[in-house]
């Protein structure tokens, strides 16, 4: 899947950010300038610097222009549609720390609400983002696949920026019809805060998603970690009427 050509914009214009070229502060080029430099439309501008806006980099108003806000050290998931988790995958490259199959303990399947002694393939992963030609740890992820989807295993390394449900349908033809999401905090053990670069004990964001696909059929299970200011998690809630 390649990236759409807005997003590889965001991601230019971040990395100058990042770099001082546009300190905080310092308003962006314009829109016709953005054009011209990157031989782009207004709409596939506007699109960048939407990215940015959802990342809390830069804000916008009338008749100044966009201003730099941020050197974006924190992360911001908007998580209204299946949609925005393929978004967060397209800008954070996933690095593969294990995979193997996994027997489940009594106290892995209360975890994941699964079925003791249930066999699944396990994929330990760290999501990271780009900052001045390093990368930094932004969430840990622990996968369990369920069994008949294991042969996606080689795409998971070959497609670092897909999420692992999209490889499902894309191998399988089984496409995710909704998550179900759990947010709780937990304290990191000592393997996970050295791999999110954190202290041991240090409290984390928990968040434990079940994708269900078309038939109602478990497709995989993720359990995320994340220190605070890495990632911050947002949902609308609509009243649809009185009761």
């Amino acid at each position: 899947m390649s990236t759409p050509r807005y997003r590889e914009i965001a991601i230019a214009l971040r990395s100058r950010i990042l770099e001082g070229e546009y300190p905080v502060g310092s308003l962006l080029p314009t829109e016709e300038e953005l054009c011209d430099l990157y031989s782009v439309s207004r709409h596939t501008v506007r699109e960048a610097i939407k990215c940015l806006l959802e990342d809390g980099l830069v804000s916008r108003k009338k008749r100044v222009g966009t201003r730099v806000e941020s050197l974006g050290r924190s992360y911001s998931q908007t998580l209204a549609s299946i949609s925005d988790l393929v978004h967060f995958a397209e800008r954070h490259v996933r690095q593969l720390v294990s995979i193997a199959p996994v027997t489940l303990n009594a106290a892995q399947a209360k975890t994941f609400d699964a079925e003791p002694g249930s066999e699944w393939l396990g994929i330990e992963t760290l999501r990271l983002e780009q900052a001045q030609e390093a990368t930094r740890p932004v969430c840990w992820t622990k996968v369990l696949l369920a069994p008949a989807y294991g042969d996606i295993e080689p795409l998971i390394t070959r497609q670092p920026r897909t999420l692992i449900s999209e490889l499902v349908e894309q191998q399988h033809h089984q496409p995710t019809l909704e998550i179900s999401q759990r947010i709780d905090v937990t304290l990191l053990d000592e393997r996970v805060s050295a791999l999110l670069e954190g202290k041991p004990g240090a409290a984390a964001l928990e968040v434990l998603r079940h994708y269900w696909g078309m038939q109602g059929q478990l497709l995989l299970v993720t359990r995320a970690l994340s220190l605070p200011g890495k990632l911050a998690i947002h949902s609308l809630l609509r009243n649809s009427g009185r009761e």
